[in-house]
């Protein structure tokens, strides 16, 4: 039997580079090493890199203060660094370089323009940019949320908007959203 593995399969470069330092970090240290919220979507890999040492925690509350915390590929939002700075915690950013883009367009474009975020309204990713966006924003995950999308922008009295998604949603959709 032939076994053919599709050339898109697997991880995409964001998340092969954070499990790639996570590993080297891991591996050069006997210091507890924190990850905010789950490395990745895959419970074989965080287990791997848990039993290395790393500790996944939901809360920088539960870090001790001067620590090692990763901050996973999805990113996190703006506020989360400067609680990690208060508590004195030495951050390793291992954000997607897509989401870390899509972050400082939103951090830009969010002085002039209403911003929506078309993406899963739980999703770690999402989450963080909209901690970018500020009070002026919505996020879109479904056909229901237009309505409320609406009232909100008419409210903030902006008359541009910047559309972003999250770097996984379905790219069809988005374009349907948009349009």
């Amino acid at each position: 039997m032939e076994l053919i593995v599709g050339s898109l399969c697997g991880f995409c470069a964001g998340v092969n580079y954070t499990i790639k330092k996570a590993t080297e970090l891991l591996s050069a240290t006997k210091e507890n090493i924190y990850c905010l919220g789950e490395i990745i979507h895959n419970e074989r890999v965080i287990n791997k890199l848990e039993g290395m040492g790393m500790i996944t925690v939901n809360s920088l509350s539960t870090i001790p203060k001067n620590s090692k915390v990763i901050f996973r590929a999805h990113g996190e939002a703006k506020q989360v660094y400067e609680e990690a700075k208060e508590k004195n915690l030495e951050v390793i950013d291992l954000t997607c370089g897509k989401v870390r883009l899509v972050h400082n367009k939103v951090e830009k474009a969010k002085k002039d323009s209403f911003i929506i975020i078309i993406g899963k309204k739980t999703h770690p990713e999402t989450i963080g940019t909209l901690g970018y966006a500020g009070p002026n924003s919505y996020v879109i995950e479904k056909d229901d949320d237009f309505d409320l999308l609406l009232e909100t922008f008419n409210k903030s009295k902006l008359n541009k908007v910047y559309i972003v998604a999250q770097t996984t949603f379905n790219d069809l959709l988005f374009a349907e959203y948009v349009d």
